[in-house]
């Protein structure tokens, strides 16, 4: 196995991209006031009527909405995997699933070079999940660039709402200027 304080940074970033998720719908259910308890928002269901992604009955806030970074933030949510429902457009959704349950609730195992499963014994840990090194580094960055759109779609679903809420029968909305930072002065 690999320990290192590089390979625990990638498993904190891994955790806190998938986090994410869930703090998106959080978010989504708040600023379109969808009414549904705080305890069981979740990415993959908020979209649809009585979170029950099963019936597939998208929310008609949703289905007839002209947001398109909105509906966009929907299909990412097909990207993710849950073990109820199966159905992802992803193919490594349910590994990406897999990691992050292990980081959160069992262990996970990194390793420089991984044996092939069915080697010997000595080897086969039944606590652990375990996952080469190179490989469980290019999920997690898998993992951040998904996120890394959901808050994208997230910002432009906004943008989007309230250039629908400023309309003039909502009166008079003051636009809010903001300066323009160079990358080159950002740290």
């Amino acid at each position: 196995p690999s320990y290192s304080i590089a390979v625990e940074k990638v498993k904190a970033a891994f955790r806190m991209g998938y986090a994410l998720f869930d703090k998106i719908a959080f978010f989504v259910n708040d600023y379109w006031k969808l009414g549904v308890n705080p305890r069981s928002v979740y990415f993959k269901t908020i979209w649809y009527e009585d979170q029950n992604a099963r019936a597939g009955v998208v929310r008609s806030k949703f289905a007839n909405s002209q947001n398109w970074p909105l509906r966009g933030l929907f299909w990412l949510s097909k990207d993710i995997f849950d073990p109820e429902l199966q159905e992802t457009a992803e193919p490594d959704a349910q590994e990406l699933y897999t990691i992050r349950n292990c980081l959160e609730h069992t262990y996970l195992k990194v390793h420089e070079m991984l044996v092939p499963r069915g080697g010997p014994d000595i080897f086969n840990d039944r606590l652990a999940y375990s996952i080469q090194r190179e490989s469980f580094y290019r999920k997690t960055y898998r993992v951040l660039r998904l996120a890394r759109a959901g808050m994208i779609y997230l910002s432009l679903a906004m943008h989007h709402e309230e250039r629908n809420r400023r309309a003039p029968e909502n009166g008079i909305v003051a636009p809010m200027h903001l300066d323009r930072w160079r990358d080159e002065w950002k740290l």
